[in-house]
């Protein structure tokens, strides 16, 4: 039975304690810290942007013709290209819809199904924060800089919140290969 007291407002595990002061070396805890999942977080993320970029530019894009966004936009700003290459491969399936509802708000029925908080926060980083790059880009590239800046950021936080409930509930070695195989492989892990 695991007793939980509290402790500095925050809760403290029994095992937990007990397994750190089994270790043998505290230089094996090294790899355990907080900023090192998160810093694995964001290398994780940056492997999906490299391979999603190689992907884009060497396999041709399937067109279910689902969802096909109107007043599709040419790129006319001068960054506009280098987004497109970079986060073009991002734009697919719900996306396009997120996309959609950021620039141009619920305009069709099928649109409806999206919950706007992401949409909202999306537009507003993008004319707040990233109002300087509409000089630079399109205003629909601007949202998909945003997009994957929400995202990013939001996965980091994420692998923060896991890292430490993880460490807690599990334990810390068990804790972070859990954390390591959901960034990897974000399917569903679990005890059994």
């Amino acid at each position: 039975m695991t007793v939980i007291r509290r402790r500095k407002g925050r809760p403290k595990c029994e095992h937990l304690s007990a397994e750190l002061s089994n270790s043998k070396n505290e230089s094996d805890m090294v790899w355990y810290t907080p900023r090192k999942a998160i810093k694995f977080a964001a290398y994780s993320r940056i492997i999906v942007l490299v391979i999603q970029v190689i992907a884009n530019y060497l396999l041709a894009d399937h067109e279910p013709d689902v969802f096909n966004p109107p007043g599709v936009q040419e790129p006319v700003g001068s960054l506009d290209p280098a987004v497109e290459l970079l986060l073009g491969g991002f734009r697919r399936w719900d996306s396009i819809y997120m996309l959609h509802i950021a620039e141009h708000g619920y305009t069709y029925e099928n649109t409806v199904a999206f919950f706007p908080a992401f949409p909202l926060l999306v537009k507003g980083i993008g004319m707040s924060l990233l109002y300087p790059l509409q000089h630079l880009m399109t205003f629909r590239h601007v949202l998909m800089v945003s997009a994957f800046l929400l995202n990013f950021t939001c996965f980091l936080i994420a692998a923060w919140y896991l890292y430490h409930l993880s460490t807690i509930l599990i334990g810390k070695g068990k804790g972070v290969v859990y954390l390591l195989l959901v960034q990897t492989a974000p399917v569903k892990w679990r005890k059994q």
